[in-house]
């Protein structure tokens, strides 16, 4: 009977309930979602450059992190770097060497 009972205890021990597992499909779950997802399309995001008073907007591309940067020409003939974030908010930098 003390046998039996050190073979149960010596078995559950070891074991883990299935609902406890770890599965590689629960390890796979992207953890942020795609720029693309978050950020408004290319169109759009010239659009909005340029609305904003900038012209000769060229380069645009957007960032890992979801922000739009390009090179673009500001109404006082400044070339700068332009971005433009995913809530609308749009800074420039004064393009160095310009």
């Amino acid at each position: 009977m003390i046998r039996a009972i050190a073979v149960i205890l010596a078995l559950g021990m070891g074991a883990a309930p299935a609902w406890t597992q770890d599965t590689a499909h629960d390890r796979a779950r992207p953890t942020a979602a795609p720029a693309e997802a978050d950020s408004v399309p290319e169109g759009q995001a010239r659009a909005r450059l340029v609305e904003a008073g900038l012209r000769d907007v060229r380069d645009l591309i957007l960032g890992n992190d979801g922000i739009w940067r390009a090179i673009a020409v500001t109404p006082q003939g400044r070339v700068v770097r332009a971005s433009l974030d995913r809530h609308g908010t749009i800074t420039m930098d004064i393009e160095a060497g310009r």
